[in-house]
């Protein structure tokens, strides 16, 4: 027995099995630390971050295009509405007449979904942190976001959408132009997908303008292919 436990603890082979269980261990560790870290002090961030928008590898882009149903879901740095009828809007449960016959409505850290065509509001629906309704401000006084809805089929003379992060992906079927440079390319109900669309949309006048940056454009049509990016 004596020589058998003797034997185990100079058995090379049996040294090198701890040692490959020693490092992986110590690589689990480290591992778990990286995640740990991450998740402090980077408040346990999921998806795309605005980190891994880079503008040096984006291109610059103006467009003019008629107004297809749109949608468009997730976070506008700010959102101006000239309302031209007189409706109702929910704000945390509560019925605010928009009794004028014209409205402004700015609505600061909005996040949720808005969908409109070329006449109307057809819904819009989330959380802001701060409204002006015709120039008075309303925030929360515990600065927490404020559930929003207006009521459906809202006419409107303008809207216009301000980002500060970019709208990952727009896939519409329109006709108009967009400018790439110098560039003009002709629309004519073609499928537009932009990728990455960091700037100012504007809705005025039955048309639908956009002037910023993007990662990609891309252009599907009857005898047209068109694929722009940096």
């Amino acid at each position: 027995m004596m020589y058998e436990e003797y034997h185990n603890k100079n058995n090379p082979h049996k040294r090198n099995h701890f040692g490959r269980k020693f490092l992986i261990f110590i690589l689990f560790l480290a591992v778990l630390g990286v995640i740990f870290f991450t998740t402090i002090y980077e408040g346990g961030f999921t998806g795309n971050s605005i980190k891994e928008f880079n503008e040096n590898n984006s291109v610059k882009i103006s467009s003019e295009t008629n107004i297809p149903s749109t949608t468009l879901t997730g976070e506008h740095s700010k959102i101006t509405f000239d309302i031209s009828s007189n409706k109702e809007m929910k704000l945390e449960g509560k019925k605010i007449s928009l009794d004028k016959t014209s409205n402004l409505l700015v609505l600061e850290g909005f996040s949720g979904e808005v969908n409109f065509d070329e006449n109307s509001i057809n819904l819009l629906s989330g959380k802001v942190s701060k409204i002006y309704i015709n120039g008075v401000p309303i925030s929360n006084e515990k600065d927490v976001k404020m559930k929003i809805s207006l009521d459906a089929d809202i006419l409107y003379n303008s809207i216009s959408f301000k980002n500060n992060f970019p709208v990952s992906e727009i896939n519409f079927i329109c006709s108009g132009k967009v400018n790439v440079g110098t560039d003009s390319i002709n629309l004519n109900q073609d499928t537009c997908i932009l990728k990455n669309a960091l700037g100012e949309f504007l809705v005025k006048d039955k048309k639908l303008f956009f002037s910023g940056s993007v990662t990609s454009l891309d252009i599907k049509g009857e005898n047209k292919k068109v694929s722009i990016s940096k």
